[in-house]
């Protein structure tokens, strides 16, 4: 006889688009939970995904409404596989919310309060150290060494990017034994390109993929390659509502729904490129006259 609270076969299909197209993950979601209404575990991904979207208004309301609709459901209660899955996934999902409203110390005191919570996830000193670095409980004097996400966390240094992305630049790879799978090409105007970003960001137009960061993407055709394959798409890291980028990399492909269009930017290069070239070329003759605007 068919569950009458949940389909697991039709909660995997829903899950596994989240990282093909998370709004079409959406609507799967939408259609999934019309008929499994009292499947908790299944709104707390929906909440988590929402949280994804950017859409964290609508997350905190499900959020609210799941978090007491399932505490006076006996049934769900006494699912306990079930039901350990959907609070750690809600504990995560309140976590990221209270992230996104910049209430660090709320943060740390739940995390504490729930640690038991949080004890399969690989990323909970960083949680501990970002939020404490907000709240001024880190100085820069004990700092001086460490990871590259931990650092800049404390003091921002835009250098410091642009040492980590190294890694994904031509030249870098070129005598390393094991190139990196995502390499931008050797002309690709990475200053510019983080100059122009710079304008649009903070943006609506991102995914909010972790609990401190959001990423931003971007068509520029041709703009490098994925294990050796053309892409006309890259990410950008930032921290949360900043311009503090944390990292760039070209990706296969993008959501079609956030895509920031920079080939006006490309064409633009490829005029001034054309411009010095034909500078180059002229002679003494030439530049004499167009220095002096003599025809």
């Amino acid at each position: 006889m068919q569950n009458k609270y949940f389909n697991e076969n039709e909660f995997q299909y829903s899950l596994d688009y989240i990282d093909k197209d998370p709004f079409i993950a959406k609507e799967l979601f939408d259609e999934y939970l019309k008929k499994y209404p009292k499947d908790y575990y299944a709104k707390a991904y929906y909440i988590s995904l929402l949280e994804t979207i950017n859409q964290f208004e609508e997350a905190n309301k499900i959020f609210r409404e799941v978090s007491n609709e399932s505490a006076h459901d006996y049934s769900f209660a006494m699912s306990n596989k079930r039901k350990i899955g959907f609070q750690c996934i809600m504990a995560l999902n309140k976590a990221r919310l209270l992230a996104n409203r910049g209430r660090y110390q709320d943060l740390l005191d739940y995390y504490y309060r729930n640690i038991h919570l949080f004890d399969n996830r690989g990323d909970t000193q960083y949680l501990i150290y970002f939020c404490r670095a907000k709240i001024g409980a880190i100085k820069d004097s004990n700092t001086l060494v460490g990871p590259y996400r931990f650092l800049q966390v404390v003091h921002y240094d835009e250098n410091r990017f642009f040492e980590h992305i190294t890694k994904h630049q031509a030249n870098y790879n070129i005598d390393v034994e094991t190139p990196n799978d995502s390499i931008f090409v050797p002309d690709f105007p990475i200053q510019e390109v983080v100059n122009e970003v710079k304008k649009i960001i903070p943006s609506d137009k991102k995914l909010c993929l972790g609990l401190f960061d959001e990423s931003y993407y971007f068509k520029y055709d041709n703009c490098g390659r994925i294990k050796g394959k053309m892409t006309n798409y890259f990410k950008v890291t930032c921290f949360h509502n900043t311009t503090e980028f944390i990292t760039m990399c070209p990706v296969i492909n993008a959501p079609s729904r956030l895509i920031h269009d920079f080939n006006n930017l490309q064409q633009e290069e490829t005029e001034k490129k054309e411009e010095e070239i034909k500078v180059k070329m002229l002679s003494p003759i030439d530049k004499f006259n167009m220095r002096y605007r003599r025809k």
